[in-house]
């Protein structure tokens, strides 16, 4: 079974401290391995994932709500997922 480790970054951690009440770590962590198993064809899903462009190539966006998820994760026996940014819809991409 493929193992999953979550590295948060500091404006992520704030945004969840802050909104504490809107986003709950745990639900988020299952909707991104969701989306993850989606992305590498483990799993159909409904999840709303989507690959980035121009500077965030290499990360992938995932809608949640109201809520945006920006992340990019490893291939491997450990999946590092690693979350760098989560704000609402309109200030994700300022």
């Amino acid at each position: 079974m493929i193992s999953y480790s979550f590295d948060y970054s500091r404006r992520a951690r704030k945004f969840m401290l802050k909104h504490e009440d809107r986003v709950h770590q745990d639900a988020l962590e299952e909707a991104l391995i969701h989306a993850i198993r989606r992305l590498t064809n483990e799993e159909v899903n409904t999840s709303d994932v989507i690959a980035m462009k121009g500077p965030f190539k290499g990360y992938y966006r995932m809608r949640v709500g109201d809520i945006r998820v920006i992340f990019k994760y490893s291939k491997g026996s450990i999946r590092v997922v690693a979350i760098h940014e989560i704000d609402f819809r309109g200030n994700i991409y300022l």
